[in-house]
């Protein structure tokens, strides 16, 4: 469990997510362009493990931005399932790929 002690400001930008969302409808654009300057005054992260290893991650942020609908406040809570051991190896093969790239790449003579 994760709790933010004071307010703050989270700047997320992605032509990805944008590209990706794009035919989600208004409240996911709304959503999107909030997120570029999004001043919130509540911040929780939960992380929980399964018996069976699944991993669900919940955040949510109540707070506003500026520009979008008047700055009015909003409560946003995402949630997201994955099974662990697939994330942690897919992470362990990222890190050895990168390991032997890198490897390869300095020779001393």
């Amino acid at each position: 469990y994760l709790t933010a002690e004071a307010p703050g400001t989270l700047h997320f930008r992605s032509e990805k997510a944008a590209q990706y969302l794009a035919s989600s409808g208004q409240e996911m654009n709304l959503l999107l362009q909030a997120l570029q300057d999004f001043y919130y005054s509540e911040l929780t992260l939960n992380l929980d493990k399964s018996a069976d290893h699944g991993l669900t991650v919940k955040l949510s942020l109540l707070g506003n931005n500026p520009k979008v609908k008047n700055g009015q406040d909003f409560r946003l809570n995402i949630k997201l399932e994955t099974e662990l051991d697939k994330l942690l190896k897919a992470i362990n093969h990222g890190y050895s790929l990168s390991n032997e790239i890198l490897g390869g790449s300095f020779r001393f003579h």
